[in-house]
């Protein structure tokens, strides 16, 4: 008897993909992030706390037609 594995996300859908590399300035994920992202109600922010270290703040919007707008249900 031959055990099949799978990845367990080999089924969701893909929202957006990009490359970025690692001595591209971060805000670029965050901008990726942004413009994938906004219309289902989500935005990111970025901000320097350190010479090579940053903090990345995800936020929820309301959006109307968004997942969990009460207007868009």
């Amino acid at each position: 008897m031959k055990l099949e594995l799978k990845p367990i996300h080999e089924n969701l859908p893909v929202l957006g993909d990009a490359r970025f590399k690692f001595s591209d300035p971060p805000y670029q994920l965050i901008t990726f992030l942004n413009q994938t992202l906004k219309e289902r109600g989500l935005v990111f922010g970025l901000r320097r706390v350190g010479e090579a270290e940053y903090r990345v703040s995800v936020y929820e919007v309301n959006v109307a037609g968004a997942p969990g707008d009460p207007a868009g249900e």
